[in-house]
C-alpha cells in the first residue's frame, strides 16, 4: 500500500473513534444536541390575517399613512412585511417599526406612494408567515 493509502485509512479510522465518542457522551447524557434557532419545531399555528374590507382603498401619499392589520396568532418580536405594487420592493417594519402589537392588531405606518396593490404578511419571531392581504392604493 502507498503512503497515501495509510493515511486515508488512518484519518477514516480517527473520524470513525470521533463520532463514536460523541454518540457515547450524548448517550451517558454529558452532551446534548440542540437543534438551531432556525431548525426549531414549529409550536404553534403560523399567524393569520383577516383580509381587509375589499371596499378599503387608500390615496396614494408620500407621507406615512396608518394601516391597522388585524388576526390571530401574533407574537411579541413580529414583523411586518410590505410587497410594493408589482411587486418590485419588499419592505419589511421591525418590532421598533411598528406603531402598536397586540394579540390580534398591528398598527404601522407606511408611506404608500405608489398607486396599485400592495400586499401585507405578518412574520413572527420563528419563522412562521401568515397568509398575504390585500391593501389597494388609487
Amino acid at each position: 500500500m502507498t503512503r497515501r493509502t495509510w493515511v486515508t485509512i488512518a484519518v477514516l479510522l480517527m473520524l470513525a473513534m470521533s463520532l463514536t465518542s460523541w454518540r457515547a457522551l450524548a448517550r451517558a447524557g454529558e452532551a446534548t444536541v440542540t437543534p438551531r434557532a432556525d431548525e426549531a419545531p414549529q409550536t404553534q399555528a403560523p399567524p393569520e390575517l383577516k383580509a381587509l374590507p375589499p371596499k378599503l382603498t387608500m390615496k396614494k401619499s408620500a407621507e406615512p399613512q396608518r394601516v391597522t392589520l388585524s388576526g390571530t396568532g401574533f407574537e411579541q418580536g413580529l414583523s411586518v412585511r410590505m410587497e410594493t405594487p408589482g411587486g418590485y420592493y419588499i419592505v419589511t417594519f421591525g418590532p421598533n417599526a411598528l406603531t402598536t402589537v397586540t394579540e390580534d392588531t398591528i398598527e404601522l405606518d407606511p408611506e404608500l406612494s405608489e398607486a396599485g396593490t400592495y400586499l401585507f404578511y405578518v412574520v413572527n419571531p420563528d419563522r412562521q408567515r401568515s397568509n398575504a392581504i390585500a391593501l389597494r392604493v388609487r
